[in-house]
């Protein structure tokens, strides 16, 4: 199927891929609890970023899922290198 990406809708790919809606991950989960460091804080701040991601995702725009949860978890994180860093809509 040859279609550009504004024409998908949600319910096409999901059908499609076969994707399903998964409320806890377990490999987010494995993530979650690995050795690295962690703050408590991070760790609490991470599990309302999913808990909000898993309500929200289906409602929010692509704008909406960069603000309010894409660059705060970049943030979070501190996702800036001198090799990488986050951009958006260059």
């Amino acid at each position: 199927m040859n279609k550009s990406f504004e024409k998908w809708e949600r319910e096409e790919i999901e059908e499609i891929f076969g994707l399903k809606k998964i409320k806890n991950l377990i490999e987010l989960t494995t993530w979650l609890t690995a050795d690295d460091p962690i703050s408590p804080s991070e760790q609490t701040i991470l599990q309302s970023y999913q808990a909000v991601l898993v309500d929200k995702v289906d409602d929010w725009n692509e704008e909406e899922l960069k603000m309010l949860f894409i660059g705060p978890l970049l943030h979070l994180v501190g996702y800036q290198h001198e090799k990488y860093r986050p951009f958006i809509g260059r």
